[in-house]
């Protein structure tokens, strides 16, 4: 995914936040494949049972426990068992279509804006963002307001259907980001979900001619939920 979405981003990732990190073995990756130190890796994770993993995984790098969103304070969790096989589905929002038996407990967490995240940092801009945060990802785009131009890129997780009651789907996310000078350069659809990579426009080094054939890219479906 990241060789095809960044083959054209021609400015240098320094930093890496992945939000919605999980037990960090994606946070663990990035960090590896961009080549940068952990002390320039944040792990965002709001499932305190996750966070203690990534303490005990991820020596070295920053660990936030907080739900990123739209709003700094509180929040309720629907959060699945950290030892369950899909323990990577705990949302803010409530789950309206599911495939499986999502088990969950509701706990409160601190929640806190991307834009807050970044200026408790000493970094000007940020290399790369990982956006994994089911049902979430619009409110975490527009928490970051003007912060979200010192961004250089992003992976998201979008919505094709309304997995998640109320939330924001794929095409709206879409055009928050294309507001915002970014480029899609890499998406693959799943029946309900995809995945997508967007460069900022400035950061392409062929941007006019990128993004003709970003709108070409090659897609998948497959049956993940």
């Amino acid at each position: 995914m990241l060789d095809i979405g960044l083959r054209y981003c021609k400015t240098p990732i320094q930093s890496v936040i992945d939000i919605g990190a999980n037990d960090g073995h994606d946070t663990r990756m990035l960090a590896e494949y961009f080549n940068v130190e952990p002390s320039s890796v944040i792990a965002v994770e709001a499932h305190p049972q996750l966070c203690e993993a990534l303490r005990e995984n991820l020596p070295g790098f920053r660990i936030v426990e907080s739900a990123i969103t739209d709003h700094d304070g509180i929040a309720a969790l629907a959060a699945v068992n950290a030892l369950a096989s899909n323990n990577g589905v705990s949302s803010l929002r409530r789950r309206r279509l599911a495939t499986y038996d999502y088990d969950t407990m509701s706990i409160t967490t601190p929640t806190q804006t991307l834009k807050s995240l970044i200026e408790n940092t000493d970094w000007e801009s940020v290399g790369f963002v990982k956006i994994d945060v089911e049902g979430m990802s619009y409110e975490v785009l527009k928490g970051a307001e003007d912060r979200l131009q010192d961004i250089v890129a992003l992976q998201v997780e979008t919505e094709m259907i309304e997995v998640f009651e109320g939330q924001h789907l794929h095409f709206e996310v879409a055009e928050l980001l294309n507001s915002h000078g970014f480029v899609m350069t890499y998406l693959q659809r799943y029946v309900t979900q995809a995945d997508t990579v967007w460069v900022r426009s400035e950061c392409l080094a062929q941007p006019g001619e990128f993004y003709t054939d970003s709108m070409r890219c090659e897609t998948q479906e497959t049956t993940r939920d």
